[in-house]
């Protein structure tokens, strides 16, 4: 098995083309792979917008070669894919800052918070 660092170079006879083609391949195998693997919902979500970003460099990188409407094409797709996780991590931010926020109050007022947060 290659090393990361090898997977992510250009090989001897591959083409420019089939390489980054390789290295999107890579990268959506990589993102699939730790959102199945990790047990936290946020990190997996972070991961995955952080593929989406890579991919849409890649793209950015590569209009020369793909052309402009290829690229506008799939970076939309890109961005609206990953517009579609903002809701799930923006609720992630708030559970977690809610919890902490509610660590250091006092127990009576925890209660309080909870219930404006339900009526919210």
């Amino acid at each position: 098995m290659a090393s990361k660092r090898t997977e992510t170079r250009f090989q001897r006879d591959e083409t420019v083309a089939r390489g980054l083609q390789r290295f999107a391949a890579l990268q959506h195998k990589q993102a699939a792979q730790a959102a199945n693997a990790l047990r936290d919902p946020a990190e997996s979500i972070h991961r995955i917008r952080l593929t989406f970003k890579f991919l849409r460099a890649l793209l950015k990188l590569t209009r020369v070669v793909t052309g402009e409407r290829f690229s506008r094409y799939e970076n939309a797709r890109l961005r609206q894919a990953a517009l579609a996780l903002s809701p799930w991590r923006d609720a992630t931010v708030i559970e977690q800052t809610l919890h902490k926020l509610s660590e250091r109050m006092p127990k009576e007022s925890r209660q309080v918070m909870h219930d404006a947060v339900l009526q919210w």
